[in-house]
């Protein structure tokens, strides 16, 4: 019997993404499968005052719908919007300010929908750090995969991230992320589909590559945003699911910080003293509807 071929629309939000917006969708439209057809890829500008959409433009090809947005909604703006009208098999999100690493990460991220999955996450690789700010985040990596391979039970949670994900189309019907509050949409995401028994897969064969926040001034808001997280989901879905999938504790943080810090002291004292500005500030921190952008990690070249 032939095997039905899903039909696969692929959602890009879009902010002032200039430098790498033509590679991401060149890496989509190379993709091969036997297991899909791409019916769409939609490129949302979220009023992007850049050289975003002309860009996008200049690429002659009919799967491609580009969406100028008048008014700047944010990324879960836009996903709600998308999910309310969408009629198909499965969506992919795609961040705009990544690289898809072969040809074979939609076809491995559909193999995974068609595991009854309601939500697949893929796994995002960082860059080689090119400044010193970058090597500490890129240090910190580290230390949050050593973390991983020492937590006892389910670590999913730590895969799910916003920038690479798949729903089936039974659980977009479901899914909607809050628009009050102050919310970590990949993070919710998953609490979201634990919640109301859809399955969560990590696709360890779809891979991408991003770039960690190379001033600064980047990684604070990257790191207020984190820091934030674990309250909001716990005052969402409250504190006996969450810590259910909060299997990284802080004695498995600080015995793997030790570990690579030995590796690497110097950096090791820099990456802990970046961590108390971002700390400090995430207390009283009231993160805006429309998240504050990290500019250097837009630029993967």
């Amino acid at each position: 019997m032939k095997k039905i071929k899903r039909q696969v629309t692929i959602l890009i939000p879009a902010y002032n993404e200039e430098f790498n917006i033509k590679n991401i969708v060149t890496d989509i439209l190379s993709q091969k499968g036997k297991n899909f057809v791409l019916k769409k890829l939609c490129v949302v500008s979220d009023c992007s005052s850049d050289q975003t959409v002309n860009i996008l433009k200049r690429i002659k090809n009919k799967k491609l719908s580009i969406i100028e947005n008048k008014k700047r909604v944010g990324k879960i703006g836009i996903l709600n919007s998308f999910f309310s009208k969408f009629r198909g098999d499965v969506l992919i999100q795609l961040d705009a300010d990544i690289r898809l690493e072969g040809e074979k990460v939609i076809e491995s991220l559909v193999n995974y929908i068609n595991k009854k999955a309601g939500l697949v996450c893929g796994i995002i690789n960082p860059s080689r750090p090119k400044t010193f700010v970058e090597s500490l985040a890129f240090f910190g990596i580290k230390v949050w995969k050593r973390a991983k391979k020492s937590a006892k039970g389910n670590t999913d949670l730590y895969e799910c991230s916003g920038n690479m994900r798949a729903f089936s189309k039974e659980f977009i019907k479901k899914f909607r992320l809050p628009t009050s509050g102050h919310i970590s949409e990949d993070a919710y995401s998953f609490y979201f589909a634990k919640k109301n028994k859809f399955k969560v897969l990590v696709c360890k064969n779809a891979h991408s590559s991003y770039r960690l926040p190379a001033t600064y001034k980047d990684y604070v808001i990257q790191m207020r945003r984190f820091l934030q997280s674990n309250n909001e989901m716990r005052k969402t879905f409250g504190v006996k699911l969450v810590n259910k999938y909060e299997t990284i504790t802080t004695s498995i943080k600080i015995k793997a910080l030790i570990i690579e810090g030995l590796k690497s002291p110097i950096k090791a004292f820099c990456y802990v003293a970046l961590q108390i500005i971002p700390k400090v500030q995430a207390i009283n921190y009231k993160q805006p509807r429309i998240w504050e952008t990290s500019k250097s990690s837009k630029i993967l070249k």
